[in-house]
């Protein structure tokens, strides 16, 4: 009898780490964000050493409506000195944030929190490995950092992991962006491709597959976010190594199977440019195949359709949608409270 428990025994103490390998979230994986998300706005991220400046203002002004919030912070606010990590920004903002759910205890916020490298980066991490290179983004100059490279991803790694320390207990904080190697938006697989960008950047050593296997290796980033989901965007990745840009949206669909594999429910598959039809329907039948927890984030104001793409969205399975911030932009601030409520119950329940 004893020889037949072995067997048995062996399988049980095996379950959990296949079950590990499997991707299973575990117990302790906190509830992905559902509903309306604010975007925030994001107009300094155009701008070399932009600031972020998050807040929950536009959200007083329609209590009770959104699910949650990006928290929207640059590198360089949070590491201007090498090793040295000052939070203030992220703790002042979910300080104003408790107040909000305190006042709206029936919808409260969660939030995603979104670090912006790029032109955002702090001046140490964008000289590693070699001087800044200077790319376009909307036709105006900006520099960036060698974001390829081993000594800059070595950096961003860190700043992840002591990040994370801090805030992965932090049950405000639901979701944390996936923005390692992002260069020109928060957007990972987007790559500055005009002429003059693409020169800079091969003449700094930019190939593709270098590039190619950083975002391959990057839900290594954020292993120590064990409990905290990650949003993982996805489009067709920018090819520039001939010298032109070619869109390869094979390796994003690659690369999704790898993050749904890698970090299974921790990952939240998403895009960044719905729209009413569909730019990308092959990105967005990949996500529906692949399956829960998936989110949009609306295209931006100027041509969108706004109930066209709140609809598909819904319709391809999203947990939660951003909608565009800023009024100069045309953001969700411009949209009558009334709608929002229409839209914000796309994601009750049907009974």
């Amino acid at each position: 009898m004893k020889r037949n428990l072995l067997p048995a025994l062996t399988a049980l103490l095996l379950l959990p780490l296949a079950a590990l390998r499997a991707g299973d979230p575990g117990p302790q994986l906190k509830v992905p964000l559902s509903g309306l998300v604010a975007m925030g706005d994001i107009g300094f991220h155009r701008v070399d050493g932009g600031l972020a400046q998050p807040n929950v203002d536009d959200l007083n002004r329609v209590p009770g409506i959104f699910g949650g919030m990006v928290v929207n912070v640059t590198w360089a606010q949070l590491e201007a000195q090498r090793g040295v990590l000052d939070t203030k920004i992220i703790d002042d903002v979910l300080a104003k944030i408790r107040l909000y759910n305190q006042a709206n205890a029936q919808h409260p916020l969660g939030v995603r929190l979104r670090v912006w490298p790029g032109p955002n980066a702090p001046i140490w991490a964008k000289n590693l490995g070699g001087a800044p290179v200077t790319v376009l983004h909307k036709d105006m100059p900006i520099t960036v950092g060698r974001f390829w490279s081993e000594p800059y991803r070595t950096a961003w790694r860190d700043l992840q992991n002591r990040l994370a320390a801090r805030y992965d207990p932090e049950p405000l904080i639901r979701e944390v962006a996936n923005t390692s190697g992002s260069s020109i938006t928060d957007e990972v697989c987007l790559l500055a491709g005009d002429k003059e960008s693409v020169k800079n950047m091969r003449a700094a050593g930019f190939t593709d597959a270098q590039f190619q296997a950083c975002l391959w290796e990057s839900p290594d980033d954020y292993a120590g976010w064990p409990s905290t989901r990650v949003e993982c965007v996805c489009n067709p990745y920018r090819a520039i190594d001939s010298g032109k840009t070619r869109a390869d949206s094979e390796f994003t669909l690659k690369l999704m199977r790898h993050w749904r594999q890698t970090l299974g429910a921790r990952g939240v598959l998403s895009n960044h440019a719905l729209n009413q039809p569909a730019d990308h329907a092959d990105i967005y039948d990949e996500m529906r195949r692949l399956g829960p927890p998936t989110a949009f984030q609306t295209h931006a104001p100027g041509g969108l359709n706004w109930d066209g793409a709140l609809r598909l969205g819904r319709s391809y399975g999203a947990q939660s949608i951003e909608l565009w911030s800023g009024t100069k932009f045309g953001g969700f601030e411009k949209q009558d409270p009334q709608r929002l409520r229409e839209w914000a119950a796309l994601f009750q329940p049907t009974q």
